[in-house]
């Protein structure tokens, strides 16, 4: 008998509770990439050549604005 008082008390302590709410929820994380892409990436240089790329725009960029600047000081 007490068993089955217990086993009642955690049904209805269970079916009581608060359920989560999609306001309660924390976002979901991004995604990290996997160890093994990581060094696939690395080892054939995929990285590196991102970066590389990244930094050839910003000098292009940074050289077409000073251009510019030049052109309407020499006008």
């Amino acid at each position: 008998m007490k068993v089955a008082a217990v086993l009642l008390v955690a049904v209805l302590a269970a079916a009581c509770s608060k359920e989560p709410t999609a306001a309660d929820a924390k976002p979901a994380a991004p995604k990290a990439p996997s160890t093994v892409k990581q060094a696939l990436d690395g080892f054939t240089g995929k990285t590196a050549v991102k970066q590389g790329k990244r930094a050839q725009k910003q000098i292009i960029d940074v050289s077409e604005k000073k251009n510019s600047e030049l052109d309407e000081v020499m006008q």
